[in-house]
């Protein structure tokens, strides 16, 4: 079998596609719905489709999600709160008095909860439905869905075997079971969408960790393809590339804030090079550094009692 890269150089596999289950480690999807809140209303309000839309929350705690074409504006996420001495108006962020007033063409709407539960479970049941049986489906915030797919036998291939598949790197090898869950990825984003009329990105890759990052370069809105690959022997330089804060989140970061250059942008590998970091987190960081990921994809919700 041939794949392609997403420069667009052609590489083989070691070995031809053959029926099977993987039995090699974790072999996981991590599918986003894109701009999940917006992407609610609009299904609803199809009207809001191309325009720049806010979603704020009701209670003056301010914007938590935007279209592309807000953001493309400069409009910040929490952003349009009411009430002062808040971070983001410590940071210049304006109120929604002054949002409305200076970008009259942006849609503001409300926030509403029952609604993204709704679309939330609906997503999460077709997962359960779709991803095949053996596979194992976590659920982990309104737009974020785990799937370990190693124990999902692959006996078909989507009708499309000589796909192009999106890599986070260049002139990579992919191994055959990589090769199979990105065309599986790819059919599963088609039939979601058709499904739920949802616009999902997926990352593959065999960490949680590494998928959720595909995903990010995946995404059509940064010339992504929808679908993208982690090489197995490219973990490592991805998360030593990667957001710290992504990796580590924003609480571990504080304990380190004063010797950080940009607190939201700062590298896994400029953390690294702290001479002051907490021993603790300097393991972790060591581990990461070494493409090590050990979180497991944990059934959620009636999944985890059948």
């Amino acid at each position: 079998m041939t794949y392609l890269c997403n420069d667009g150089e052609s590489g083989s596999s070691d070995e031809e596609y053959s029926d099977g289950i993987c039995d090699s480690p974790s072999l996981i999807l991590h599918f986003d719905v894109d701009n999940f809140y917006v992407s609610v209303h609009r299904l609803h309000d199809p009207t809001l489709t191309g325009v720049p839309v806010c979603v704020h929350q009701t209670n003056a705690g301010g914007i938590i999600a935007l279209s592309d074409e807000a953001k493309e504006l400069g409009i910040r996420k929490s952003e349009g709160v009411g009430a002062a001495g808040n971070e983001a108006l410590n940071l210049g962020g304006r109120t929604i008095f002054e949002l409305r007033q200076q970008f009259p063409k942006v849609v503001f709407v409300e926030m509403k909860t029952t609604l993204y539960r709704h679309h939330r479970d609906a997503v999460v049941d077709w997962l359960r439905r779709n991803c095949g049986k053996g596979a194992v489906v976590q659920n982990t915030s309104y737009d974020d869905n785990y799937v370990d797919i190693r124990n999902v036998k692959l006996s078909t291939l989507p009708s499309h075997p000589h796909q192009s598949l999106q890599t986070t790197s260049t002139n990579s090898f992919l191994s055959q079971p990589l090769i199979a869950a990105g065309l599986f990825a790819h059919s599963l984003r088609k039939s979601l969408h058709k499904s739920l009329r949802l616009p999902v990105t997926i990352g593959v890759a065999r960490s949680k960790l590494a998928a959720k990052l595909a995903g990010a370069v995946a995404k059509p809105s940064k010339n992504g393809s929808g679908v993208c690959v982690v090489p197995e022997n490219r973990t490592a330089a991805l998360f030593l590339n990667s957001s710290a804060r992504d990796l580590l989140g924003k609480a571990a970061l504080k304990q380190i804030r004063a010797s950080l250059r940009d607190f939201n942008t700062v590298t896994l590998q400029e953390v690294l090079a702290i001479p002051s970091l907490p021993p603790h987190l300097r393991e972790i960081c060591e581990r990461l550094s070494c493409g090590i990921d050990e979180q497991e994809v944990v059934a959620s919700g009636l999944q985890a009692t059948m």
